[in-house]
């Protein structure tokens, strides 16, 4: 899919803010505040595409630079240049040749996107599967003994700081794939957090260990709202899995404050 004219390039090499816009966004528009790019929005918008428009202002010499630094990797002298997940394309021209060229960037329905939901049984199999300890730890700990409801507080607080860490972890291989830019820094920053949230969780007292677990799995999801949106079915599961470990981890959260 790459622009005839262009030679293979690596992440590393485009300027900063080019390296940090294509590694969180499937498509890449770097224009100027002059460039005409209502074919190609348009075309995006009608499909339901997320995109991204990085703007360079001609009238900064950092833009400048940036552009003189994009145009020598790209060997490309105009604009827009279009990114399509990390991979230069060229401009509009080469743009809709690769949308021909490629069933993935045809339009997205309903249908497809039920498709590509089948395509992953085994995602939703096992991470509905891995809500059954949360359910079932939460009602040991309400409805058991007492040795038998502090064992399963402290084994919720353990699996859900172990599915915390898991994951977060999901970051880590993204934050490899981006190279060394500052995008990448930020993802393996990302994916390391939610273990060392869980590690605490696991220190602290029960109540406060299970709050923090709750709170970490809401912060997660809403950073993976963004970092996943062109990923539909997945943040879906992952909507419905965090709903279940959360509550989980409330109610028994409830039950400790109420018993203290």
């Amino acid at each position: 899919m790459s622009a005839q004219n262009a030679r293979p390039i690596t992440r590393s090499e485009l300027p900063q803010q080019v390296q940090d816009a294509i590694a969180f966004n499937g498509v890449v528009l770097v224009v100027s505040p002059i460039t005409d790019t209502n074919l190609i929005t348009r075309w995006l918008d009608g499909q339901g595409r997320d995109y991204y428009i990085l703007e360079l202002n001609m009238r900064s010499a950092e833009s400048r630079e940036s552009f003189e630094q994009l145009r020598r990797v790209t060997r490309w002298r105009s604009l827009p240049q279009i990114f399509i997940d990390g991979e230069f394309i060229g401009g509009i021209r080469e743009f809709f040749a690769a949308v021909q060229a490629q069933a993935e960037f045809a339009p997205t329905t309903d249908n497809s996107r039920m498709a590509r939901r089948l395509d992953n049984p085994w995602a939703y199999r096992l991470g509905y599967a891995g809500l059954v300890p949360f359910f079932g730890l939460a009602l040991l700990s309400l409805l058991g003994t007492e040795p038998q409801a502090e064992w399963g507080r402290q084994s919720l607080l353990a699996y859900g700081a172990v599915i915390l860490s898991f994951v977060g972890a999901l970051h880590w291989a993204r934050g490899l794939d981006a190279g060394g830019s500052v995008a990448a820094a930020r993802l393996l920053v990302v994916s390391v957090l939610p273990a060392l949230l869980g590690w605490m969780a696991l220190l602290l007292p029960t109540s406060t260990g299970l709050i923090l677990l709750a709170c970490g799995f809401g912060a997660l999801y809403m950073y993976d709202r963004r970092a996943w949106r062109l990923w539909p079915w997945f943040l879906s599961l992952r909507m419905h899995l965090t709903a279940g470990a959360v509550s989980s981890l409330l109610i028994v959260w409830v039950g400790v404050i109420t018993l203290t």
